[in-house]
């Protein structure tokens, strides 16, 4: 590729293109809006199996939009013919769904790894089809990006990638999240789900790995401890696998009226919950990044994380993190948050200031770096060529 010549970059915006946004769909469309205003000569090229819902982050005005026909098994039957009649200079592969054999160079994007620490949380298909579908993705992509600093090191460790062509992105904190002080959205949202007026707030996709039944454990504990307290549990989140047992729990509980599960919550209500909450608790047993802990620092709210993966590299000392494992530990880390005023706004204020070193910005930055590299090398695909 020439210097000094504008770059068109490829992306699968499908992950975008959708209302009720959780991980990989925040990743999709924030990185589609900063690429698309992340350098002068750079032109982005988004291809979609519909056209664009009304909140979709780039515009005709932005960025060319491909609709190409809704089909079963999209990308190998609409995108791939696609990207060998017109290719960009070089493509994202925001998820596991890789256009193999197309001529254009391609940067995909590792988002998780938790199947390799925590095989029995995951259905055997599933853990198949994703661990096959990222090993495919290491041995064909040009470069790889993660997430965090954990997922590069299981992408060199158990996939054999070499570490220079693994780049650090971390996620950034979307525009919306930050301490909320719309009082109607508050209250809006407090009528709508029926909220206590104290409560620790959990968000998250109800699975084994999410650790909510350790999460209710600790919660009753610390209401033994302090049965004084007026706090209720609320936990966001729609049903992922496996959630069963969560549920059972739930009914046995010895605090099970304080227990509100409000499924699935629309991502403009996220901002007014976390803003009623006095602790966001979030201690996985795993988890490649955690978007809840960046989104509860970013909003002001004390977070309760575990001591390893992703999620203490995101939270730093800026959380309180202890043994996902440990059920008194949680409650300790609980207790301490909620009955220390002082350690609480400390934990705050460190969450505010740590939160400001994640943007979109920077994330499309350091990917659009990878990318101009990959576009450098021409089309070979991957160590192994095609």
């Amino acid at each position: 590729m020439e210097k000094g010549r504008t770059i068109l970059v490829g992306v699968d915006g499908r992950a975008a293109n959708t209302r009720n946004r959780v991980g990989v769909n925040v990743y999709c469309h924030e990185i589609i809006r900063a690429l698309a205003h992340a350098a002068p000569d750079v032109r982005l090229r988004v291809y979609l199996d519909r056209a664009p819902i009304d909140d979709f982050p780039v515009t005709a005005a932005e960025a060319e939009i491909r609709v190409l026909p809704l089909a079963r098994r999209w990308t190998l039957r609409r995108l791939i013919r696609e990207l060998r009649r017109d290719p960009p200079d070089v493509f994202l592969v925001p998820t596991l769904q890789y256009p193999f054999f197309t001529p254009c160079p391609k940067v995909a994007v590792a988002h998780e790894t938790a199947f390799m620490y925590l095989p029995e949380c995951w259905g055997r298909w599933q853990r198949f089809q994703t661990k096959t579908l990222l090993r495919l993705a290491c041995r064909r992509a040009h470069h790889m990006m993660a997430i965090t600093q954990v997922v590069k090191d299981d992408l060199v460790r158990w996939f054999h990638m070499p570490p220079d062509r693994v780049t650090v992105a971390h996620y950034g904190v979307s525009p919306e999240l930050r301490p909320c002080a719309d009082q109607d959205a508050i209250r809006r949202v407090r009528g709508k789900f029926s909220l206590p007026a104290r409560y620790v707030l959990f968000i998250g996709r109800l699975s084994p790995r999410k650790n909510v039944g350790r999460q209710i454990r600790a919660f009753e504990m610390l209401l033994r401890r302090h049965p004084e307290l007026p706090h209720h549990f609320v936990i966001a989140g729609d049903k992922g696998w496996m959630y069963d047992d969560i549920f059972a729990q739930a009914e046995q509980s010895s605090v099970k009226d304080r227990l509100h599960f409000l499924g699935l919550v629309r991502r403009e209500d996220i901002p007014p919950l976390l803003a009623q909450a006095d602790v966001l608790m979030q201690p996985a047993l795993w988890e490649a990044f955690g978007i809840p802990v960046l989104e509860g620092m970013a909003s002001g709210v004390a977070v309760l994380t575990s001591d390893r993966s992703g999620l203490a590299e995101v939270a730093g000392d800026a959380a309180v993190l202890v043994d996902p494992s440990d059920v008194e530990a949680i409650a300790d880390g609980l207790e301490r948050l909620i009955m220390d005023h002082d350690f609480r706004a400390a934990i705050v204020a460190k969450g505010l200031e740590r939160a400001k070193d994640f943007t979109w910005e920077k994330a499309a930055q350091i990917t659009l770096a990878a990318l101009r590299r990959a576009a450098e090398t021409g089309g070979r695909e991957g160590r192994q060529g095609e």
